[in-house]
């Protein structure tokens, strides 16, 4: 891995974080709010567009530094507690009630990618 690769892995782990009409983003690109609004216009609703943007592929990051990772590895979920205490604080700093937020882990047993992605009920 070299330190463009690792950038984007903390970055990843630290996005900042836009809202925009009640729903939380985050901003993994560091679009200005303007671009972020257009990128949103074009999913079908921002409940779409806030399920898309809000994921954030972590297998190719593993692989580059944890010799023999497996989809299946249970230190997964340690992991992401990591990812979701971050965004959960940076939530809570913007304002967001972080009691209507979950953070997932999303398996594809077909490609083997693995994300987690940031959900706020509705």
């Amino acid at each position: 891995m070299d330190s463009w690769e690792f950038l984007q892995l903390i970055e990843d782990i630290a996005p900042p974080v836009e809202v925009i009409e009640g729903r939380v983003f985050l901003n993994r690109n560091d679009l200005n709010r303007n671009d972020l609004i257009r990128k949103i216009s074009n999913y079908g609703s921002i409940y779409d567009a806030q399920k898309w943007i809000n994921i954030v592929p972590v297998d190719d990051y593993l692989s580059k530094i944890i010799d023999n990772w497996d989809k299946s590895d249970p230190n997964i979920l340690f992991i992401m507690a990591v990812y979701r205490r971050s965004w959960l604080s940076a939530c809570a700093v913007a304002g967001v009630d972080v009691e209507s937020l979950t953070v997932n882990c999303l398996k594809d047993s077909d490609t083997g990618d693995v994300a987690f992605q940031l959900e706020q009920s509705h």
